[in-house]
């Protein structure tokens, strides 16, 4: 009588059990597919780059703003944690291996001329089509004299750092496919992905990849819920509500970091000197397999130098100091480089807004750091 009496009581507490685990697991699918529903629309109706100055006059701003919601997705790599899949859009293409599609390069000779492009999303080009990358820019400058052929290969990842650039080259490399020039065009992530953890050595996703690992079924949910619909609904729900702009996923602008003078001098000197040993890797490298590296520190509109549109000043002061402070701290460091092409202050003159946010530039900014990097590059090939 006793073990019928435990079996109905248990069969009651599984039956709650599981009407309670079914309402949540309805619950999360009905919240889930809302939250598809309400981007679903904004990816398909409402054209958030064409608002922004320097995009008006462009006619694919609204394709252009649905296919960067809809690409951009990654895949684990060895060595490298992760690189773009592929995608095929109108104003974005990235081949199954991870290499946006670079307009006006001349690949079919033998005789072309190979260039190698690493860097990260300012490389590849986020915010704008292909044809208005800066390597796309790139090699229509180098091309459109026809005195010889250049190939110019957009290898940008979005938020690599430099390390994983190397290691980029390094697989290529070992394929055999050699390349005549490499340029390196970075410092942006160097210093933002270095402020965000504390260290010079964590590149983009460490930290979700790190949370699966070592924190086993919790972290895995974690990070399934942060990749959501429903997370990107939520986070966009407390960023708007909240001051300090705290939402789900972390926002450059809130990262409230506290530095002493002491680590504050110690993290740009790391950032500095992991940036260099990665230079010096690949001047190794350049010796040994014949081709000739070209280094490129970037502008980043935290750094002021820029006469700022009133657009430009919103992004800027919606900055904390230290940030600031810490991209100017490196960028002093880089100087003292003769070898690495510093154009920090290449907006220095330029009054129009050329930031869409505090790295990536519009068609007009690529277009002046192209042409600048057309006459590094032509130096660089007379030697």
């Amino acid at each position: 009588m006793k073990w019928i009496e435990i079996y109905k009581k248990m069969s009651n507490y599984y039956k709650n059990f599981a009407v309670i685990v079914l309402n949540f697991v309805l619950m999360v699918l009905l919240i889930e597919s809302i939250a598809y529903i309400l981007l679903y629309i904004d990816d398909n109706y409402f054209d958030n780059i064409g608002v922004i100055p320097g995009y008006k006059n462009y006619t694919w701003t609204k394709i252009l703003y649905k296919e960067m919601r809809s690409s951009g997705k990654v895949k684990t790599e060895p060595y490298l944690m992760y690189r773009l899949t592929g995608y095929n859009g109108v104003t974005i293409n990235v081949s199954e291996e991870g290499i946006r599609k670079t307009y006006y390069s001349m690949c079919d000779s033998n005789n072309s001329v190979k260039i190698f492009i690493f860097g990260g999303s300012t490389t590849y080009g986020h915010g704008v089509p292909d044809w208005y990358t800066i390597p796309s820019l790139l090699a229509k400058k180098l091309n459109e004299n026809n005195e010889k052929q250049y190939c110019v290969i957009n290898y940008g990842q979005l938020g690599y750092v430099s390390f994983q650039e190397v290691i980029l080259l390094i697989n290529e490399i070992k394929k055999g496919n050699i390349p005549d020039y490499v340029i390196f065009y970075d410092g942006v992530n160097e210093v933002f992905m270095a402020y965000r953890s504390g260290t010079a050595e964590y590149p983009e996703y460490f930290d979700k990849y790190r949370l699966m690992l070592d924190s086993g079924l919790l972290g895995t949910l974690y990070v399934s819920f942060y990749n959501s619909k429903s997370a990107r609904i939520l986070d966009y729900i407390l960023k708007k509500i909240s001051s300090n702009k705290i939402g789900v996923y972390y926002s450059w602008e809130s990262l409230d970091q506290h530095y002493t003078n002491e680590s504050f001098n110690k993290l740009s000197f790391d950032i500095i000197n992991s940036y260099i040993t990665n230079v010096n890797i690949v001047r190794d490298l350049a010796i040994r397999y014949n081709f000739t590296p070209i280094f490129i520190w970037q502008p980043s509109l935290l750094n002021g130098h820029k006469n700022m549109t009133e657009y430009e000043k919103d992004i800027y002061n919606r900055w904390e100091n230290n940030i600031k402070f810490l991209t100017l701290a490196c960028e002093s460091k880089i100087k003292s480089y003769k070898d690495i092409y510093y154009i920090g202050d290449i907006f220095e003159n330029v009054s129009e807004t050329v930031y869409w946010d505090q790295a990536h530039l519009n068609p007009t900014g690529n277009i002046i750091v192209a042409n600048q990097i057309y006459r590094i590059f032509k130096e660089v090939e007379k030697k």
